[in-house]
């Protein structure tokens, strides 16, 4: 049986405590509850009803989008505000704003209070990508762009990577005991003792894993940041 899977992104605001973002159980994610912090600075937006519900929404998004689903596939939301009556007409508008005709499920609930005198919090529960695109008609070749090759670009990009790192290295270095590539054009100009060929070609061989020994790690890098 497949544990749940936690899942962050740079693009939401970073837990305050000892709780996920998302959390992926099968084909359902669900987001911890969003507020109006806004991630690039991690603190609160503007005071004004309108300002934090966007920015919780923003931040939804951010997070279905980065787990690969979107809002249009969202199923539930609960919606905790301080004030019923001065919050929700702006919640209602924000909500046909950002789901349209995709409308979830909702509960909405006046609280006491929340983190840092917040006044509006939103969770939800989304489905899983293919689920998502599926939801909204999309025919077998759109679900297959837009929901199984984004899961599974990271891996093929990293065998890809993975494969010409083991090639290059054995052009280059393995080569000298009889693999071939440029190593064995240095085993061969070694033994007929041409010392500036061979200066030239180890020169050439350096330059050329370092070079390719950056790019390898700044793919990796690149990579590492869509997982």
């Amino acid at each position: 049986m497949k544990l749940p899977e936690t899942l962050s992104t740079p693009k939401a605001p970073a837990p305050a405590g000892p709780f996920a973002q998302a959390r992926r159980a099968g084909n359902l994610l669900f987001i911890s509850g969003q507020r109006g912090i806004d991630p690039a600075t991690g603190m609160l937006t503007e005071p004004a009803i309108e300002a934090r519900a966007r920015r919780a929404m923003e931040n939804l998004k951010a997070i279905a989008e980065a787990a690969g689903g979107s809002m249009r596939s969202f199923l539930s939301t609960v919606v905790y505000v301080t004030d019923m009556k001065a919050h929700r007409p702006a919640v209602n508008k924000l909500y046909e704003e950002y789901f349209g005709p995709h409308l979830p499920a909702r509960t909405i609930v006046e609280v006491k209070a929340l983190n840092q005198d917040d006044i509006v919090e939103i969770e939800a529960i989304d489905k899983g990508p293919i689920e998502a695109i599926r939801a909204v008609g999309g025919n077998p070749l759109q679900v297959f762009v837009y929901a199984v090759l984004p899961q599974v670009r990271v891996a093929w990009t990293g065998i890809a990577i993975y494969t010409w790192d083991v090639s290059f290295r054995a052009a280059t270095v393995v080569g000298f005991f009889g693999a071939g590539g440029m190593g064995w054009y240095l085993l061969r100009h070694v033994q007929q003792l041409e010392n500036q060929r061979v200066a030239a070609i180890l020169i050439s061989i350096i330059v050329l894993v370092i070079v390719s020994e950056a790019v390898s790690a700044w793919a990796r890098n690149r990579m590492s940041k869509f997982r």
